[in-house]
């Protein structure tokens, strides 16, 4: 079965239905989880909050992991969340897909948006931007972008300064 799911497109959305204890007993689980967390792809996984190990850590820890915690009382809320969030990290992947959009300016950035120019700026647990979405949720393809575009040049520089 593990064949079949490893195969996918470069536009598909990735989801794993659990990442738990039983299917960490599988290596070739394991495999395919970090091979679809390390694919340029949307990923969304449910990974168990009760069982833990070094794995689940590992994966938990990845810069590139949004987690979500849902409850029984938030779930419905959290179900629109998480589909709105799709959205906005695929709007992400275009901008960091077109750099001219990001601006520096002082310790700021301004990312030139669908719809406004957004202002970011980076704060000890993050960047934040002036956009509704991230005033509700602390989170929005604009930080998302950034975020992605920070890494990808400092790759680059120690790449190239190593």
């Amino acid at each position: 079965m593990l064949p079949n799911v490893s195969l996918f497109g470069k536009n598909d959305l990735l989801y794993l239905d659990e990442i738990g204890q039983m299917q960490l007993l599988s290596n070739g689980f394991k495999k395919l989880v970090l091979k679809y967390l390390d694919a340029p792809n949307t990923c969304l996984a449910t990974i168990s909050s009760i069982f833990e190990d070094d794995f689940t850590r590992l994966v938990k820890g990845r810069d590139d992991v949004i987690l979500v915690t849902i409850s029984e009382e938030d779930r419905a809320e959290k179900q629109s969340f998480v589909t709105q969030l799709i959205r906005k990290i695929e709007k992400a992947r275009k901008y960091v897909s077109e750099p001219d959009r990001f601006i520096q300016n002082g310790d700021d950035i301004e990312l030139h948006s669908e719809h406004n120019v957004r202002r970011l700026r980076l704060e000890k647990n993050g960047w934040s931007c002036n956009c509704d979405f991230f005033m509700k949720y602390r989170i929005c393809s604009h930080t998302i972008a950034t975020e992605e575009t920070r890494r990808s040049f400092q790759a680059a520089y120690d790449a190239e300064f190593s």
